[in-house]
C-alpha cells in the first residue's frame, strides 16, 4: 500500500534499540516468510520504565497545527496512554491527522495510526493499525490500511487497498516500544551536540521487514510556542528511502514541539487544542 504521507508518521515509527535483528526476505507471495534469527524471550515482568524514561513521562496528549506555505490546512493529535487491553497492561500510542490535500477537488486526508505495546518487558508490539482515508467533495472515500497482529513466531499483516485485502505472515518480525521512542532515548542518554548522528533499526510494517533510519542533530535554537520561548534541539530523521523529517524536541528531549516535512512542504507546530482545531495558529 502506498503511504501518501509516510513522513508524517515518522514521529510514531521512530528508530529503534540496536537489536541487531536480521531483516526477513520479502517474498512476492501471500504467505511471506523471513529468515530472522529469533532471540530467546526475555523474562516477562511489568516495568514502570522504558529505556531512560518513566512510563508516566511517555503518556501525553498533544495537538499540532498543520501548515502549507504558512496557511493552515489541518491538525494532528497525538495520544500516549496506559490502558488495559485484553487483561494486559499496555502503552497505547495513537495519532490522528485531518488535513486538506493540495488538489483542485478539495479532497481531505485522514490518517489514523494506532500501536499497542506491552508494559511487560521487552515492551513488544502486540497490535498495529495504519489507516488512510482520502475523502472527496462528493462524499466518496478511498480507504487503505495496514493491520498487524503479533503471532507466536512473528507478525500477521493484513494489507487492504481499494477494497482488496491480502494477508502476509512474516516469521521472526517483531516491534517494540523501545523502537518507538529510540530518538528521544538517544537524546536523553547521550545529550548529543550538533553534527552527531545515530543509526537505528525498526520494523516497517508496510515493507514487512526491518529498515534503517538515521537521526542527526542539526542545531539548537529557541522557538516561541504556546506563548513562551522554548529551547529546542533540532534533529533530522532520514529513512532508508532518503525521505526526511526535521523534528524539534523540547528541553526534556522527549516532547515534540514542531516537525518540518520538506518533501511535502508541510510544517507541524505544537498548539493548544483550540488553536489546532481552529483556522489560525498561535
Amino acid at each position: 500500500m502506498k503511504n501518501l504521507f509516510s513522513g508524517l508518521l515518522l514521529i510514531l515509527a521512530l528508530g529503534c534499540g540496536d537489536s541487531g535483528t536480521k531483516a526477513p526476505e520479502e517474498k512476492a507471495k501471500e504467505q511471506s516468510k523471513g529468515n530472522i534469527t529469533v532471540e530467546p524471550a526475555l523474562p516477562s515482568t511489568v516495568s514502570n520504565t522504558l529505556g531512560p524514561f518513566k512510563i508516566e513521562e511517555l503518556t501525553r496528549e498533544q495537538w499540532f497545527g498543520v501548515y502549507s506555505d504558512k496557511k493552515k490546512v489541518g491538525f494532528q493529535k497525538l495520544w500516549a496512554r496506559k490502558e488495559t487491553v485484553n487483561g494486559k497492561p499496555m502503552l497505547v500510542v495513537e495519532l490522528g491527522l485531518d488535513m486538506a490535500l493540495p488538489t483542485p477537488e478539495g479532497a481531505r486526508l485522514r490518517v489514523r495510526k494506532l500501536n499497542h505495546f506491552e508494559l511487560e518487558t521487552p515492551h513488544g508490539l502486540v497490535y498495529a493499525l495504519d489507516s488512510e482515508e482520502v475523502k472527496g467533495t462528493d462524499g466518496k472515500s478511498v480507504i487503505n490500511q495496514i493491520e498487524a497482529r503479533r503471532t507466536d513466531n512473528g507478525m500477521e499483516i493484513a494489507v487492504s487497498e481499494k477494497g482488496i485485502t491480502q494477508k502476509h505472515v512474516v516469521e521472526g518480525l517483531a516491534g517494540s516500544a523501545l523502537e518507538e521512542f529510540a530518538v528521544e532515548a538517544w537524546l536523553r542518554k547521550r545529550g548529543p551536540v550538533k553534527g552527531e548522528s545515530h543509526e537505528m533499526e525498526l520494523t516497517d510494517l508496510q515493507k514487512r521487514k526491518r529498515v534503517k533510519r538515521t537521526a542527526t542533530v542539526e542545531r539548537e535554537r529557541t522557538l516561541r510556542l504556546l506563548g513562551k520561548e522554548v529551547e529546542v534541539r533540532v534533529v533530522k530523521i532520514t529513512d532508508s528511502d532518503g525521505k526526511s523529517t526535521v523534528v524539534a524536541y523540547g528541553p526534556d528531549d522527549l516532547t515534540t514541539v514542531s516537525m518540518h516535512l520538506p518533501d511535502l512542504g508541510l510544517v507541524l507546530r505544537q498548539e493548544t487544542k483550540e488553536q489546532a482545531l481552529g483556522r489560525t495558529g498561535n
